[in-house]
């Protein structure tokens, strides 16, 4: 929901790293949930929609690629603005597919239902931004978290993680918290992450 959306660029993570690396991400990601969690007003829009996320995020989990796609439509083009806060959510989940999924074809199957959910049903901006992500592309303001995530350094992650949040009105919110709460549920499926609980729902 931003009114200063960069045009998409395509450029490709490292995701092979964070995929190898995940106790080292693992430490990363309890500090982007940490600024996250304090961002108050930047993150209370998600609220409203975190059932939505979470039924995505189960779905996503339990390899259910049928009910990935209904997901992803009750969550594309919900909201105002070039990018609706929706969408920007299917972006931070889409990063977090590649991030933690390693069965490339599996990943490939998640991220087609995601775009066919949200074919049809949000902006052309939006669109691009979504088709970006299932093809493991990022932002700029992207780059320098999902980077600076394996590495362990707290000052990086969190200047990174800052960022992205600060993307838009409340964009990048609802990208970080659609990542977090996606790569914590298939990351508890491959259990990578199961000992981390997810992050409280914003009020």
């Amino acid at each position: 929901m931003s009114s200063g959306v960069q045009p998409v660029a395509p450029s490709l993570p490292n995701w092979d790293r964070l995929r190898q690396e995940p106790d080292e991400v693992a430490i990363g990601i309890e500090t982007t949930t940490r600024i996250v969690e304090g961002a108050g007003e930047r993150v209370e829009p998600v609220g409203a929609l975190r059932p939505r996320l979470d039924t995505l995020a189960e779905r996503i989990a339990a390899r259910d690629v049928d009910g990935t796609t209904a997901a992803a439509q009750a969550l594309a083009g919900l909201g105002p603005g070039l990018t609706p806060l929706g969408d920007d959510i299917l972006v931070g989940a889409l990063h977090a597919l590649w991030a933690v999924e390693a069965d490339g074809e599996l990943r490939d199957s998640l991220c087609g239902a995601i775009l066919e959910g949200s074919a049809g049903r949000t902006t052309t901006l939006s669109t691009s931004w979504i088709r970006a992500a299932a093809r493991g592309e990022a932002g700029r303001d992207w780059l320098p978290l999902l980077a600076a995530l394996p590495t362990c350094s707290t000052k990086c992650t969190e200047a990174a993680t800052i960022r992205v949040l600060s993307t838009g009105h409340s964009s990048g919110a609802a990208s970080l918290v659609g990542f977090l709460v996606t790569w914590r549920a298939v990351g508890a499926r491959s259990s990578v992450v199961s000992h981390q609980s997810p992050p409280p729902a914003p009020k």
